[in-house]
């Protein structure tokens, strides 16, 4: 299993015990933000790093039940625009980095 977003720092300073519930806490806020803000809503799942939970994300990306909002698109010739953006939080929701035909999302 891997963490991400805030999980990981607060894990890493307060143990798992503290920073995982803490995570929660914080990760709950933004998800109810977002509710009011965008009417957005979301769910957070913890996923495999192997091939079954690849694939797993394969097959509900196929079968059009997995949707990632994408806020703004940058080619790879605006890498340093794409990296501003996404490191000061310019932009609220997803940032992708595209380059011939493959996409990168942050």
């Amino acid at each position: 299993m891997a963490l991400h977003g805030e999980a990981t720092p607060l894990a890493d300073a307060y143990g798992l015990a503290v920073g995982l519930p803490v995570a929660t806490g914080v990760l709950l806020k933004k998800r109810l933000q977002y509710w009011y803000s965008h009417g957005i809503e979301y769910s957070y799942t913890y996923m495999r790093v192997d091939a079954e939970g690849l694939d797993e994300i394969r097959r509900l990306s196929e079968a059009r039940k997995l949707k990632i909002p994408v806020d703004k698109t940058f080619p790879i010739t605006q890498e340093k625009e794409f990296h501003e953006a996404k490191d000061k939080r310019l932009i609220p929701g997803k940032v992708v980095l595209e380059f011939d035909g493959l996409i990168s999302f942050q």
